[in-house]
């Protein structure tokens, strides 16, 4: 049976009990797949925007048991779709269907990146990608994640970024006031430069 619930912002819409049984469509607000390392770490997986769909496949490792969903906008709604009926609506609709294939082609070309950035970079230069993607995305250049959300997306300490958010201010590459929420990026790109020549 089809059904359809709002989450508040921080609210888990899937934990590591539920059954994974459902295609999920995100119809409003924004949500993120994390994981929980033993030591306690989180590292955001991915994050969703209105009209992204999860659970497309059996196999879908977005939704595995080891990683949470979590709305983190209010208003987040959700609709679980049984997985059966929706294979039946995008094998009756090549449209949809696309639209599928295009997101799970994303999804994979972000997820080679993510293993590059931890593989082969350091936590600064993580830190410094991550800022300046977020940055250009707002047209204020401002990044409104918090350190423990940044952390989460670098596979990091909360610590360890506040230091190296230190460090780039004291280099003049971004402007933030502690303890308030949101990190200016003047110039993304030379962020990234700046950095390059420094390691």
């Amino acid at each position: 049976m089809t059904s359809y619930r709002l989450y508040a912002q921080g609210q888990l819409i899937i934990d590591l009990q539920e059954g994974r049984d459902r295609t999920l469509i995100l119809v409003s607000g924004l949500a993120r797949v994390y994981r929980i390392s033993t030591q306690g770490k989180e590292l955001t997986l991915a994050k969703f925007v209105t009209g992204d769909i999860l659970g497309l496949a059996p196999n879908d490792p977005i939704l595995q048991p080891s990683n949470l969903l979590e709305a983190i906008a209010d208003g987040t709604g959700i609709c679980r779709v049984p997985r059966e009926h929706f294979q039946q609506i995008i094998i009756s609709d090549p449209e949809i269907a696309s639209y599928c294939f295009c997101q799970l082609s994303e999804r994979l070309g972000k997820a080679y990146d993510l293993i590059e950035e931890v593989v082969f970079m350091d936590v600064c230069t993580r830190l410094a990608r991550t800022l300046s993607r977020l940055a250009k995305a707002n047209e204020q250049r401002l990044v409104t994640a918090t350190h423990q959300e940044l952390a989460g997306m670098i596979g990091t300490s909360q610590e360890e970024v506040t230091r190296k958010l230190r460090h780039l201010r004291e280099l003049g590459l971004i402007n933030y006031q502690p303890h308030h929420r949101g990190i200016v990026v003047p110039n993304p790109d030379r962020l990234l430069s700046e950095l390059n020549d420094l390691t």
